[in-house]
């Protein structure tokens, strides 16, 4: 099998850890430990998935590594391990390479695209809040996240190719590298599950389209919140400046006090439009981190549904229990036919059986990642109600200020009788 990782070449010494990493004990020994059945028994615990998931907290590092080109270093963080190591966009890219040959059949998200050429803050930022989505969802996963590969990746406190190069984990698919009780799995597997498949594979065309419609619309929202909140900040600063040049130019009118109250109501109006253009772009920023990060995720939810079932396909090609039960079952003549199977008809019956256990485990996969996936819908009853709870929380704060302004405007709009 190609690895993945032939073409990353650096010296067994080179380091990616900062100088404050507390070396981490490394989780290479226990690479290949066979996944049991009880360690994917999670559907039962699965309610409680929100509470219990290791937040990593990705960040790029204030320096970038080499003299020519330049490459950007992050800084992979995981505060309930008390892990905190350097990787590159390679790195992150490699680890998703791995997973894809260790568990075809999970649901595995995709990482930011890679790009060639300049890259501008808009892209850096993109690719960051990508990789903090794809580490997470990768950590929240069931199985995904007891990989030591992915704890290596995590925990390691040298360059991920070191560790690579010194414990060269199998890249062998999942039912290769483990043992399992297959009567089992079977078990747990439903009749209908082909038909549970095909229903979901109708609403995952559906469901990836209308999600990226919600991230454009929230997109466009934000984006109106942005503006929106540069123009009150805007108009705040001309009024000032309207303000001083009225101050600095004396009334035409002689005694005149109402162009001082004026001044002093339009300092109100100036204060209360910058607090407002604040208010909106903190209100932009909430959204942004909150609900169209969540709402990303959720659209590379069923993304990565979709090619699990597409390397599933794959999969299923490389089969041939059909041509290979004719073969066992073909008739025979002799003697020695009747009574005595050949050594070439025990190498096809053994074939056979693991080609179908392997379909039995491949099924298994399946109907794990569709509960997880089911479960998972419950996620974005969260999100609105955090978009709710945002939406009430920053119509107050207005609502407050336009009150304040209101009772100001009124207290001078009184005054003015000598105009």
């Amino acid at each position: 099998m190609d690895d993945p990782l032939s073409r990353y070449a650096l010296d067994d010494g080179d380091r990616l850890c900062d100088n404050s990493t507390s070396h981490a004990t490394s989780p290479a020994t226990e690479v290949d430990q066979p996944l049991r059945p009880e360690d994917t028994g999670w559907c039962k615990k699965v309610n409680k998935w929100h509470l219990k998931f290791s937040q990593v907290k990705i960040t790029m590092a204030p320096h970038c590594e080499g003299y020519i080109f330049k490459k950007v270093v992050y800084v992979v963080e995981t505060p309930q391990r008390g892990w905190r190591v350097l990787r590159r966009f390679s790195d992150v890219y490699w680890l998703w390479e791995i997973l894809v040959c260790r568990y075809a059949c999970r649901m595995i998200p995709n990482p930011p695209p890679k790009k060639i050429g300049k890259r501008d803050e808009a892209f850096l930022e993109a690719r960051q809040r990508g990789l903090n989505r794809f580490i997470n969802a990768v950590m929240r996963h069931p199985v995904l996240g007891k990989d030591p590969v992915v704890e290596a990746f995590l925990g390691y406190p040298w360059a991920f190719a070191t560790w690579y190069k010194m414990h060269k984990p199998s890249l062998y698919e999942e039912f290769v590298r483990g043992e399992y009780d297959i009567g089992e799995l079977e078990r747990n597997i439903p009749r209908d599950l082909n038909d549970q498949l095909i229903r979901m594979k109708k609403r995952l065309s559906l469901a990836i389209r209308q999600y990226q419609t919600l991230c454009e619309a929230m997109e466009n929202m934000i984006g109106t919140k942005e503006a929106n909140a540069m123009d009150y900040i805007r108009y705040s600063i001309t009024v000032n400046a309207l303000n001083e040049a009225e101050t600095n130019t004396p009334c035409c009118m002689h005694s005149c006090s109402s162009c001082i109250d004026i001044i002093k109501g339009c300092e109100a109006v100036s204060k209360s439009m910058h607090r407002t253009g604040l208010t909106l772009d903190e209100q932009a920023t909430l959204l942004n981190d909150q609900i169209l990060e969540n709402l990303r995720r959720h659209y590379e939810l069923f993304l990565g549904f979709a090619s699990m079932l597409d390397r599933k396909n794959k999969l299923l090609q490389k089969t041939h229990i059909e041509g290979l039960a004719g073969r066992s079952s073909s008739p025979r003549s002799g003697v020695h036919a009747q009574h005595k199977v050949s050594d070439t008809d025990k190498f096809y019956t053994a074939g056979m059986t693991l080609q179908q256990q392997r379909q039995i485990y491949i099924q298994y996969c399946l109907t794990a990642e569709l509960a997880y996936l089911h479960q998972e819908q419950r996620f974005i009853t969260f999100v609105y109600r955090d978009f709710v709870e945002l939406q009430l929380k920053f119509s107050a704060q207005l609502t407050g200020q336009w009150n304040a302004l209101e009772a100001c405007t009124k207290d001078i709009s009184t005054k003015m009788t000598d105009l």
